[in-house]
């Protein structure tokens, strides 16, 4: 999940996850996934490996 700070942050986002070579890879992915449904899908596991900071307006990475 994202979450974003201001408008900026989420236009940023939005510009980055519907860039043309993100979409081709998802649209190239469902495509062989309905060509060959038995393939055995990449499980992944998410993991926290930084927190922000956040005082005032200045975000710090720690």
């Amino acid at each position: 999940m994202f979450t974003y700070q201001n408008k900026e942050s989420h236009d940023a986002f939005k510009a980055w996850i519907s860039r043309e070579e993100h979409v081709n890879d998802h649209k190239e992915m469902n495509k062989r996934k309905k060509e060959n449904p038995q393939i055995e899908q990449v499980k992944m596991k998410k993991t926290i490996r930084a927190y922000e900071l956040y005082e005032g307006d200045s975000p710090s990475l720690l």
